[in-house]
């Protein structure tokens, strides 16, 4: 219950902060996030909420710091991570692992779930779009809306792909170098 509601008041934080991200230009709360961390707490809390699910995360021996503003990176991510327990099998795991890509650092949170097409996987990402053939979950379809804005707030990319059984949405954003930095 207290997971709960700690989650509500996340949400409602992020949904009052949601008008700075029509202003990209804006670095308030921007600082360095170490991505091992920040997304080591974020599977645990995805765990702590959903105990009866597996969630596993692969962490990557290089350093990876990015920057960003914290409170819209946990929205995403945990709206990417409750999309994946949402839109996967029962007693399916879903794993998440980090590495870096050529200056950015790639994530991808894997699933097993239904298959899609590449416009389809695209569309997922349009406001007010929900995911295939469920029903038997709220929401209005802005998650992967919201996540797409916050994302390219962070100077990044985010897509979602299908391959057989497994569903992947990949993650990629800048890592942190200190003229980007020196900057913010």
């Amino acid at each position: 219950m207290h997971l709960a509601v700690s989650r509500l008041v996340e949400l409602m934080d992020s949904s009052l902060e949601r008008s700075r991200l029509s202003e990209p230009d804006r670095k308030d709360g921007v600082e360095r996030i170490a991505l091992v961390p920040f997304l080591s707490s974020s599977v645990r809390l995805m765990q702590a909420m959903w105990p009866l699910r597996t969630f596993n995360y692969s962490e990557a021996a290089d350093i990876q710091t990015i920057l960003g503003t914290p409170q819209n990176l946990k929205t995403a991510f945990f709206n990417l991570l409750d999309n994946a327990r949402k839109y996967s099998q029962p007693n399916t795991p879903i794993e998440v692992e980090s590495r870096v890509e050529q200056g950015f650092v790639a994530i991808t949170i894997q699933n097993q779930g239904e298959t899609f097409t590449a416009e389809e996987g695209d569309a997922f990402f349009e406001k007010y779009t929900r995911g295939l053939k469920k029903t038997d979950f709220t929401g209005a379809g802005v998650g992967l809306w919201l996540v797409r804005q916050i994302i390219q707030q962070h100077n990044g990319q985010v897509r979602l792909e299908a391959s057989g059984s497994r569903i992947y949405a990949t993650v990629r954003l800048p890592l942190a170098d200190e003229t980007v930095e020196d900057q913010a």
